[in-house]
Order: structure tokens, then C-alpha cells, then sequence
């Protein structure tokens, strides 16, 4: 949230040097390479989650639900991406309607 924080910071400091903070058509220009550390902790993060989520479940677990475990895993992870498509939609559909 820092690093996003950070270059939102940059982005709007660009977008008034330049003029454009009031027109929402215009773009910023800016280079998508300061997009790099946000992924960067995004992903890193999520490696650490989902490998830490899925030890847990081949450990804890009884030896007949260790089939399971793992297709639950999979399962919330597919919910997970599903329901972000979700608000991204719903997101983009209210865009689409304030213009």
C-alpha cells in the first residue's frame, strides 16, 4: 500500500505539472515501469500466502483429506480471481456510466 501510495503521489504531481488533473480523458504521461514495485510486492506476497495456505493444508490435515485440502485450496483461489473479475466489471460498468 506504501509503494501504491507513493506513486499515486507521483502520478498526481505529474498530472498537475502537466494540467490535466480536472479532465479525466487526458493521459498522464507517465511510464508504466513505475507500476514494476507495486507487482513486485503484490506478487511476492501472494507467493508467500499461497505457498504458506497450502503447506498448511498438506500438514494439518488427516491423510484422507489431503486430496481435498488441495482442491479446496484451488477452489478459493479460483473464487477469489473470480469475484475480483466481478468488481472489476462492476467497477468499469459504473465508469462507463458516469461518462
Amino acid at each position: 500500500m506504501v509503494a501504491a501510495a507513493l506513486i499515486e503521489l507521483k502520478r498526481l504531481h505529474v498530472a498537475q505539472s502537466h494540467g490535466l488533473v480536472d479532465d479525466p480523458s487526458n493521459v498522464v504521461p507517465l511510464s508504466v515501469c513505475w507500476l514494476i514495485p507495486q507487482f513486485f510486492f503484490v506478487g511476492s506476497g501472494e507467493a508467500f500466502t499461497y505457498i504458506g495456505q497450502l503447506d498448511f493444508f498438506l500438514k494439518e490435515c488427516p491423510k484422507g483429506m489431503k486430496k481435498m485440502s488441495t482442491g479446496l485450496f484451488s477452489s478459493t483461489l479460483s473464487f477469489g480471481f473470480f469475484f475480483s473479475s466481478l468488481l472489476v466489471t462492476g467497477d468499469s460498468a459504473q465508469g462507463d456510466r458516469r461518462q
